[in-house]
């Protein structure tokens, strides 16, 4: 055997070995955490049951913001869309519209949670919105859902923002 045959196989087989250790790792691809322990302050993000981002409201305001009147007082609602946040720390890939989202968040000692589908999530005509306090110092979910559409069912301090791609 000629030393190119020999260079042309073991091209080829560090080829296969490259795709074979792809493969496997798009089979086997988790959500990997940006943080290591949830910290108090902060909303604590999660995604299938593993603790992956503390994010400040403050880095809310990076995000592109929309805004909608709300149907209760006429107001203006405006901040980030859910979708927006969730992509930071979720790959698109491993969300399917059935994902589920679900919000928890704590204000005046009225302990609200709420889940939405990613699917819900992606409709525009939903305005799941992230809308920042007036003091910047807490974060609402706002909606027009049919069951998240008046201030008592917002969603007031968030806290947790829990996603289940599977």
């Amino acid at each position: 055997m000629s030393q190119r045959n020999r260079a042309l196989i073991v091209v080829a087989v560090l080829i296969l070995i490259a795709a074979a250790l792809g493969w496997v790792g798009l089979r086997q691809q988790r959500i990997q955490p940006s943080a290591e322990a949830p910290e108090d302050g902060f909303i604590h993000i999660y995604a299938d049951s593993a603790f992956i981002a503390n994010v400040a409201p403050v880095d809310f305001t990076s995000l592109p913001a929309t805004s909608f009147q709300d149907a209760e007082e006429g107001k203006t609602q405006e901040g980030p869309w859910l979708r927006d946040l969730i992509l930071l720390y979720v790959p698109e890939k491993a969300l399917r519209a059935s994902s589920t989202i679900t919000v928890s968040g704590a204000r005046n000692g009225n302990v609200k949670t709420h889940t939405v589908t990613w699917g819900q999530a992606l409709e525009d005509s939903n305005w799941l919105v992230l809308d920042v306090s007036g003091s910047g110092d807490a974060i609402k979910l706002t909606s027009v859902l049919p069951d998240l559409d008046t201030r008592d069912e917002w969603v007031q301090g968030i806290n947790r923002i829990e996603i289940v791609t599977r």
